[in-house]
């Protein structure tokens, strides 16, 4: 009957191996962004509070080129010359009240493609999210990349993002500071991945009780949860769930692939050297 309810749980035992290295290679100089060194720089004409767009612009009033500042998470902006990560300039970012943002929206994003995102910090903390605008839905804002680093060193922090899903249109990073928190960035990437080898979106994965019919796509989200009751299709028609995750240094890597092997599914991350092994029992009222 359509108020049937029940529980649908993957539950299972993990191994993984052993972490090393770097999860995976990006193409030499092949960033997407451009100015992701902040060596262009614009001059602006802030007003008589040396406010521009509600940001607290430095003396002389340098912004970079091709970054957007956001008009609701604001702070102050310093375009700096001493001791950049590379080249001569790199950017000190305090956060308002709201925390500071700014962005840098692309239209060339390949739907599909999964890519490497980073940036160098110093003296601070970061998070790296991605906006992410859609036709006829609301905006996304997934987490990508966090991380602190000491006043003396600079640091990378990166993770992995994959655009796509009904109705996208573009997409770009954010670079994020707390509210009156203060942190050094440069060298900001945007890399296309050279994957490792495997099924990425293979073949789905089909599991099938008395109640429904779960299928996985070939990168671990879950492509359908079939009611065969009412044949109501029970997920969600857009930003589709990923079904896996690890941990590896506060970090998540996304799912590269996934195949199946009987009743064992084998789901291998963009790490590498991260794979997990989950047996699955199929129950009339539930998956275990």
């Amino acid at each position: 009957s359509g108020s049937m309810s029940y529980n649908v749980a993957v539950v299972g035992s993990a191994l993984m191996l052993m972490l090393l290295g770097a999860a995976v290679s990006a193409q030499e100089d092949a960033n997407v962004l451009v100015n992701g060194g902040f060596e262009a720089v614009t001059t602006v004409t802030p007003d008589e509070a040396r406010l521009y767009h509600g940001w607290t612009v430095s003396d002389p009033p340098l912004v970079p080129e091709r970054w957007t500042l956001n008009t609701h998470y604001t702070g102050t902006i310093e375009v700096r010359t001493d001791g950049a990560f590379a080249g001569e300039r790199y950017l000190r970012m305090t956060g308002g009240e709201n925390g500071a943002h700014i962005y840098q929206i692309r239209d060339d994003f390949t739907p599909g493609q999964w890519y490497r995102i980073s940036a160098r910090i110093r003296g601070g903390s970061m998070v790296i999210y991605v906006y992410e605008y859609y036709d006829g839905r609301p905006m996304n804002v997934p987490t990508i990349a966090m991380g602190k680093a000491s006043p003396g060193e600079w640091k990378e922090i990166f993770g992995y993002w994959r655009p796509g899903g009904e109705g996208y249109r573009n997409a770009g990073p954010a670079l994020a500071v707390s509210p009156g928190a203060s942190v050094d960035v440069d060298d900001v990437r945007v890399e296309a991945l050279e994957l490792p080898v495997g099924t990425d979106m293979g073949p789905d994965i089909v599991l099938e009780n008395d109640l429904a019919r779960l299928t996985i796509s070939g990168d671990g989200r879950l492509k359908s949860l079939k009611d065969l009751a009412t044949d109501e299709e029970l997920a969600p028609s857009f930003t589709p769930l990923g079904l896996f995750s690890v941990v590896r240094a506060g970090l998540t890597p996304p799912v590269h692939s996934i195949t199946q092997e009987g009743d064992v599914l084998n789901v291998q991350f963009l790490d590498a050297e991260v794979r997990v092994r989950i047996r699955v029992e199929t129950r009339p009222s539930h998956f275990y």
